[in-house]
């Protein structure tokens, strides 16, 4: 004979399962629909001036479409003055999180000298304003599409 009481912890099991399953699919979806993440230089401004060097904070800001947090693994960056590289910086395995359908904006001080301008431009006499521009790339890990590596560039 069937009974009532019997059946009714199986149908809670298969409920619960059901459930488990279907939750489970949305987020096997949100997987597998990973877009790639965007990063750019949106500006290099001053951060202190002394008499023999300079710093200039470059801000990265990297976005993500998807619907779950990212982390920002790697930042190589180069700064060149009228084509003549002068300073880089590389930060490795920074962990930044980059929020689910957001944008984080990351700081980066570069710091160099004078005599390393003069150097690198073949001296200053005669120079009023110098091109510079920032170029390199930003590497985020992305579930499913592995590490991906974006190139990112500012010029003045």
């Amino acid at each position: 004979m069937y009974s009532y009481s019997a059946a009714r912890p199986a149908f809670i099991a298969l409920l619960i399962s059901a459930f488990m399953l279907f939750t489970g699919c949305a987020s096997v979806k949100s997987l597998v629909d990973m877009q790639k993440p965007d990063a750019k230089v949106s500006g290099v401004s001053l951060s202190s001036l002394s008499l023999t060097d300079v710093t200039l904070l470059v801000d990265v800001d990297v976005s993500n479409p998807n619907s779950i947090e990212l982390k920002a693994a790697d930042f190589d960056l180069a700064l060149s003055i009228d084509g003549q590289k002068l300073a880089a910086i590389s930060e490795p395995d920074m962990g930044i999180a980059i929020p689910a359908n957001g944008m984080k904006t990351v700081q980066f001080p570069l710091t160099f000298t004078f005599k390393e301008v003069a150097a690198a431009v073949g001296g200053l006499k005669g120079k009023n304003v110098l091109d510079y521009s920032v170029d390199g790339k930003v590497k985020v890990d992305v579930p499913i599409l592995g590490q991906v590596s974006m190139p990112v560039s500012f010029n003045d």
